[in-house]
């Protein structure tokens, strides 16, 4: 096929993209290094009314990990970054458990602390946290997921500290080590990193748990695989479930140190309802009942469902702990009445 039958062909292929009224895409197409096709087809933002050019920037997400390994390595090589040592060597802030795990355990998301990001998803979603919101996060958990070493599970906040640790390490920001090290010397021109999702850049596009519910209604338990381990949950028949009595003895403020959030669970009606909310947003969600001492979301929250295992006295709850996709054990404690 010559060139220009095969560029009219990806035209009309693409041609239900070119639209001024919605999200659209760029396509490069090459052979043996020859390029051989690169448009740019309907808006790179609806707010601004950005088009999509061939030249159009588009963000990586998690492939950036790639780069800040690279840079880490690089720095190893130097002598100025230690892999094996604790990551509180180079953020000393880090007083708790987020401080313990190696910069080698976070690239290779075997550290065990939380994410600031999975936790998030329980109050604000993807709303836009203020520049070192991450950092605190890490510094306020009290607990984690695993002991560092021991699983392994997708850790966005880990790959942040690393960032913080080779700014701190080198002693120059990370954005700017990126350019001079990688972008730089390979002749990466047009990739640059953005610091924040607040800044408009012009040229440049906006941009796992398993719960075994199955199981669960058909009487063997609620089992709730994490990170390589798991755990059954028992008495958790729906059916069987007394949710006035659940409703009664959980409902009540609870309140995570940790994850900065606060947990409203309420009886809406015939409905249990669970609404979590922390300083940049509120989500809220049906409650399911599965037990005595078993609850679970009614949606899944970023592809998992949430899980809620309680405990308390006296017929009352005090406290309950919450497994979200890559989330284990995040405890909420009730707030007494003043």
């Amino acid at each position: 096929m010559a060139v220009s039958e095969l560029v009219s062909a990806f035209d009309e292929l693409f041609l239900p993209f070119n639209r001024s009224d919605a999200p659209g895409l760029t396509v490069g197409i090459a052979q043996h290094g020859k390029l051989l096709y690169r448009r740019g087809f309907g808006l790179a933002s609806l707010e601004h009314a950005e088009a999509n050019m061939p030249t159009t920037r588009f963000r990586i997400g998690s492939t950036s990990k790639h780069f800040t390994s690279l840079l880490a390595l690089l720095l190893a090589e130097d002598g100025k970054l230690d892999l094996d040592a604790p990551t509180r060597r180079y953020i000393p802030e880090l007083t708790g458990p987020s401080g313990e795990p190696t910069l080698r355990q976070l690239l290779q998301h075997r550290g065990g602390s939380r994410c600031h990001v999975d936790v998030g998803f329980l109050a604000h979603g993807l709303a836009i946290a203020s520049r070192g919101n991450a950092l605190a996060m890490q510094v306020r958990q009290t607990s984690r997921n695993f002991a560092p070493g021991r699983a392994m599970i997708y850790n966005n906040s880990g790959y942040h500290l690393v960032s913080i640790a080779i700014e701190r390490a080198n002693r120059a920001p990370f954005e700017e080590q990126l350019k001079q090290r990688l972008f730089g010397p390979v002749g990466m021109v047009d990739t640059a990193p953005i610091p924040s999702d607040s800044i408009i850049v012009p040229g440049t596009i906006l941009g796992e748990i398993a719960i075994g519910l199955d199981e669960a209604v058909q009487g063997k338990g609620l089992t709730v695989r994490f990170g390589g381990q798991s755990t059954v949950y028992g008495k958790v028949s729906k059916d069987t479930a007394d949710v006035e009595v659940f409703a009664t003895a959980s409902a009540g403020q609870y309140y995570s140190g940790d994850a900065e959030c606060t947990a409203v669970i309420i009886k809406d009606g015939k409905n249990l309802m669970l609404r979590c909310d922390d300083p940049y947003g509120q989500i809220e969600s049906e409650l399911i009942c599965l037990g005595e001492t078993v609850a679970r979301g009614a949606y899944p929250l970023w592809g998992g469902y949430t899980s809620l295992s309680f405990s308390g006295q006296d017929g009352q709850i005090t406290e309950f702990q919450l497994n979200s996709m890559r989330t284990r054990g995040l405890t909420f404690k009730r707030k007494l009445a003043s």
